[in-house]
């Protein structure tokens, strides 16, 4: 507000000096004085356009904005292969890892059974890996169950039981 009425004067004055010499204001001034030696107009109401670079009065300093953010830097880059989250077991798990049980039939719990493409025990014990439900497998011989091998999923861990026809594991 100070600083409109100071603009304000400035241009009173200005406009009547500028009337006393008969010279057409400078060009941001709003019309030219009249060529009376009357009284100078009222300063105008609207905001005054802002003077000179040279003028007396200094601009008003600029608003405070929000303070400035603390920025933080990335992370580095990792350059050490991350570890294998997904096929690496637990270390409660790993001792039975690849472990077979031959001779052993772990019956129930089944929740899911198939024929396997050729008959390897590792395909059944890999099948079990893969599942994240599966906590047992039996592997039943070709022949036992129709002429192909055959995989049970199990899951939980039923209890051991001796048996030639099959070959088991837990996960």
């Amino acid at each position: 507000m100070k600083y409109a009425l100071v603009v304000g004067a400035i241009l009173a004055v200005s406009l009547s000096a500028c009337s006393k010499e008969e010279t057409p204001p400078p060009a941001p001034a709003p019309a030219p004085a009249p060529a009376s030696d009357a009284a100078a107009p009222p300063p105008p109401t609207a905001p005054a356009p802002a003077p000179a670079p040279d003028a007396a009065t200094p601009p008003p300093p600029p608003a405070p904005g929000p303070p400035p953010q603390a920025v933080t830097p990335p992370p580095p880059a990792a350059t050490a292969p991350a570890p294998e989250v997904a096929t690496r077991p637990p270390s409660s798990q790993r001792q039975n890892l690849g472990r077979l049980e031959p001779k052993i039939d772990r019956p129930g719990s089944d929740f899911q059974n198939f024929d396997l493409a050729r008959a390897d025990p590792n395909l059944c014990m890999r099948a079990c890996w893969d599942n994240g439900a599966c906590r047992a497998f039996t592997y039943v011989k070709p022949g036992v169950q129709g002429p192909s091998a055959r995989c049970w999923l199990k899951n939980s861990v039923p209890k051991a039981v001796a048996s030639d026809c099959c070959v088991s594991g837990v996960r």
